[in-house]
Order: structure tokens, then C-alpha cells, then sequence
């Protein structure tokens, strides 16, 4: 989708890809039913509905702030990786090749493809969200859970994708695996690269770490609030993950929040949520997505991506601390 939006106004992938990254790390990060806000919800003591009500309300101006912090960042010009710009010129092929089919079939409509994308992201969200609704016993929750998980998921769309967009509008089975095998060599260096990140960040949870930093954060007796922040600030900075950051950050404090209200529970949730989104760097798998996709060095990556999900992070962390003052 960024790619033909940046081939289409000509531009960088980088004016439209940055911004929409980063609103979609905020929402995953705060709003349910995502993994890490779900489980820091069940240690913290918060109730989903008002974490999610409030995790959107707050994610709104957030990504705001995120959409003029990228076009600042973005007013440098940064280089693109060789993948990237041959993917860019690619454009007058593809669209030569794109007029000749169309004499034969149909383009696909709006609503196809948009169904497409939206398939696997319902899959994904119908098994998590099954995993806190239903009861352990109840007869169709493992099921759910297989279909939902993102492998299962990703794999269906890729069936649907194969039939509706392929064999059911004419193309020969030579032609469709040209197009997959056209996209496999970005795909495998992104699925590399991510892969190496993730064990590098899992590597540094197995060696304490993260443990260690927490420990240090509390002995210097910050307040709730700020304390939920900073810790799992910390802990995603040094180990990578924003889920091991926000889960370890509601084990730490489950303790604290005895003796608030609902919705102050629900504040130090996402104050720790919203740690886990800053810092995004180098041990981090979705740092090397975001660089690899958006064809920058790790240098460019960290002069943007990271810095753009730490405004991120800040000003979710400021808004709720906001709203903390108020109630």
C-alpha cells in the first residue's frame, strides 16, 4: 500500500510509510486487543473496556503528533536501499504488464483488495480476543486461537489471495508464480534481518538485563506513574521488545496499584504501554521492518524511526499523566 502510494506521487515511500508505521506501533501498543495492553491489563488490574476506550481516545492525538513530528523528520532527504529503488522504478513495467492483462480480465475492485487486508487482521483480533472472553473450558477456544494466530492467519489470506486475485481473474499459473517469486527476495531479507533483531533482543532477556534495570528503577522510589513509564522505557531500550517491556512493567508494579480506582489502573497501564513504544532501535525486529521496508541504513533508521517512536512514546506518557491530574 505505501509503495503505491509513493509510486503514484512520486515521492520517497519513506513521506508515507514512517507516519503510518508509527500510528500503528501506537495502536499496538495501547489499545486492546493486542497482547501487551491485554496482559498488562490482567496484572495491573485494569478493565479492557476502559483501557480500550481511553488507550483510542489518548492514541488519536497521539498519532496527530506523530503525522507532524514525521513530516519534520521527513523534510531531510534520506537515502533508499538499491531493493527499494528498483521496487520504485518498477512502476512503468508493472503498469505495462498490469495494461496487458487488462485486456484479458478485469482489475480487482476496491472492495476485494481491501477485504484481503482485512481478513487476517479480523483472524488475528477473533483469536485474541476469544482468549479473554471465553472461559479456558469452552470447546471452540483452541480452535480459535490456531486460526488466530498471526502464522495461520497470514497463510489463509495468502490462500484467498491466490484464488480471488489469481486463478479466479484468468492468470496462468506460470504468470502467478512469477508475481510471487518477484517478491520473494525483499521479503526473505526483511524475514532475515527480523529474525537475527529478535534473537539479538532475546538474547539480552536471558541475560538479566532488563531484570536489572527494573530493579534499579524502583529502588529509586519514583512516583506510580512516571515510575510505569520509565521502566518499561528502560526495558525496551535494552532488550528490544515492546510486549516483554509492558508485561514485565505490569508484574513489577502489580503490587502498586492496589487501592486505586478503575481508571487510575487503567492510566499506569498505559503509562507502561506507552514506554514500550519509545526507543525503537537496532535490538528491536521491528526497527529492521520499518528500515528494511523503507529502504534506510541503520544510521537513517535511528535518526528517524527511533526518534519518531520516542516523541511517540513521550507524548502518549504526557497526555495520560494529563488526564491522571484531572481525575
Amino acid at each position: 500500500i505505501i509503495y503505491g502510494f509513493a509510486k503514484v506521487a512520486k515521492i520517497s515511500p519513506l513521506k508515507f510509510g514512517l507516519p503510518v508505521a508509527g500510528i500503528m506501533l501506537t495502536v499496538h501498543v495501547a489499545v486492546p486487543p493486542h497482547p501487551g495492553p491485554v496482559a498488562a491489563a490482567g496484572l495491573l488490574h485494569a478493565d479492557i473496556g476502559w483501557l480500550t476506550i481511553i488507550g483510542i481516545a489518548i492514541s488519536i492525538p497521539v498519532g496527530v503528533v506523530g503525522y507532524f513530528a514525521a513530516k519534520i523528520i521527513n523534510k531531510r532527504q534520506y537515502a533508499m536501499s538499491v531493493e527499494v529503488l528498483e521496487q520504485m522504478q518498477l512502476a512503468p513495467a508493472s503498469e505495462e504488464g498490469a495494461t496487458k492483462l487488462s485486456d484479458k480480465i478485469n482489475p480487482p475492485g476496491v472492495a476485494l483488495v481491501t477485504s484481503l487486508i482485512v481478513i487476517p487482521i479480523a483472524i488475528i483480533m477473533a483469536g485474541t480476543v476469544s482468549a479473554t472472553l471465553m472461559p479456558p473450558s469452552h470447546p471452540l477456544l483452541g480452535t480459535l486461537q490456531l486460526i488466530g494466530s498471526p502464522m495461520v492467519a497470514l497463510m489463509i489470506a495468502l490462500v484467498l489471495a491466490f484464488w480471488l486475485l489469481a486463478l479466479r481473474r484468468g492468470w496462468s499459473l506460470q504468470h502467478t508464480s512469477d508475481i510471487m517469486g518477484s517478491a520473494l527476495p525483499t521479503a526473505a531479507v526483511v524475514i532475515l534481518v527480523t529474525g537475527a533483531g529478535g534473537v539479538f533482543g532475546k538474547v539480552l532477556v536471558e541475560s538479566g538485563v532488563g531484570k536489572a534495570l527494573a530493579n534499579m528503577l524502583q529502588m529509586i522510589d519514583l512516583p506510580l506513574l512516571p515510575a510505569a513509564f520509565i521502566i518499561s522505557l528502560a526495558l525496551r531500550a535494552s532488550q528490544g521488545s515492546a510486549t516483554v517491556a509492558i508485561l514485565t512493567t505490569g508484574g513489577l508494579l502489580s503490587e502498586a496499584v492496589m487501592g486505586l480506582n478503575p481508571i487510575q489502573c487503567v492510566l499506569v497501564t498505559l503509562a507502561a504501554c506507552f514506554g514500550g513504544l519509545g526507543a525503537s532501535h537496532i535490538n528491536d525486529s521491528g526497527f529492521w521492518i520499518v528500515t528494511k521496508y523503507l529502504g534506510l541504513s541503520v544510521a537513517d533508521g535511528l535518526k528517524t524511526w527511533t526518534v519518531l517512536t520516542t516523541i511517540l512514546g513521550f507524548t502518549g506518557f504526557l497526555i495520560t499523566w494529563c488526564v491522571w491530574a484531572v481525575i
